[in-house]
C-alpha cells in the first residue's frame, strides 16, 4: 500500500509544475520575464524572414525552433524534478523525513 502512495505521490509532484498556473507559490524569475518580452521582439522578425525563404527552407527552420522548444521543455522538466529530489535528500538528511525504501524508490524514480 505504500509503495501505491510514494508512485502517486512522484506522478502528483512529476505533474504539479504545469498544472495550476495561478497557485500562490509559483516561481517568476525575472530575467526569464525579461527573455519572453525579447522573445515577442523577436518572433515577429522572424516571421517576416520566413516569408522570405523557399517552403523547404521553413519546414527546415520550423522543425528546428519545434525541436529547440521540445529540448528546453524537457530540460525544465528535469530540472523541476531535480529540485524536488535535492529536496527530499536534504530534508532526509536534517532528519525532516526518513529516508527509507519509499523515498529511496521516489527518488530513482524521479531521477
Amino acid at each position: 500500500m505504500s509503495n501505491e502512495v510514494w508512485e502517486k505521490v512522484a506522478d502528483f509532484l512529476q505533474e504539479l509544475r504545469c498544472s495550476d498556473m495561478q497557485r500562490t507559490g509559483l516561481v517568476h524569475l525575472d530575467n526569464c520575464i525579461v527573455e519572453k518580452e525579447k522573445m515577442k521582439l523577436s518572433k515577429a522578425q522572424y516571421v517576416k524572414c520566413l516569408d522570405n525563404i523557399s517552403a523547404q527552407e521553413q519546414k527546415i527552420i520550423e522543425e528546428y525552433v519545434m525541436r529547440l522548444q521540445q529540448v528546453a521543455f524537457e530540460e525544465q522538466q528535469e530540472a523541476y524534478c531535480q529540485g524536488i529530489v535535492d529536496t527530499l535528500q536534504i530534508m532526509s538528511g536534517l532528519q525532516l523525513i526518513p529516508m527509507n525504501e519509499n523515498i529511496q524508490k521516489l527518488i530513482k524514480k524521479l531521477q
